[in-house]
């Protein structure tokens, strides 16, 4: 069983090599980032709502599988002018698979936001821009 350093130390190691992570930003200004993970969620629209009364903007990690069923909530995300993170396509447990199988289900999301909202993929990091 590891212990929660030894994964810790192996999760940071293997983030330091991906570009464009940012553990902080600017600690001079006082901001917060907003995120919501799993998504889009039954819940999201009413959240959407919320935020654009507030003028606020938000990351939703998205989960490939709930693309095709909640498409016009990614929609409105993208329309607002929200950020979508890829979030993997099942969302399984993905702590002790391969690299490859990590991989795959990353890029199958990729792909899918790419085929319903030609979402351009980036190749250091997992943050989608919308292709305007």
């Amino acid at each position: 069983m590891w212990s929660l350093w030894n994964f810790s130390t192996l999760g940071i190691a293997i983030m330091k090599r991906i570009r464009n992570l940012y553990f902080h930003g600017d600690r001079t200004q006082k901001r917060v980032a907003l995120t919501f993970d799993d998504g889009p969620a039954e819940e999201t629209e009413e959240l959407l709502k919320i935020l654009k009364k507030e003028k606020v903007k938000a990351t939703f990690f998205i989960l490939g599988k709930r693309i095709l069923e909640r498409e016009k909530i990614i929609r409105r995300m993208i329309k607002d002018g929200h950020e979508l993170g890829n979030h993997s396509y099942n969302h399984k447990r993905l702590w002790f698979k391969s690299l490859r199988t990590i991989g795959e289900d990353i890029q199958r999301c990729d792909g899918e936001l790419w085929k319903k909202f030609k979402i351009k993929k980036s190749m250091h990091h997992h943050t989608l821009k919308c292709v305007v």
